[in-house]
């Protein structure tokens, strides 16, 4: 039970994470396609 909390902890933060960084990595798409 308590392992089965941990992964979805784990799991939540990577999917977070993950979000957090497609925000901040696509306004910068752009910039990098014209390259």
């Amino acid at each position: 039970s308590h392992l089965t909390k941990l992964k979805l902890d784990v799991r939540l933060k990577i999917n977070t994470d993950h979000a957090y960084c497609q925000l901040i990595t696509k306004p910068l798409h752009p910039i990098l396609h014209d390259k």
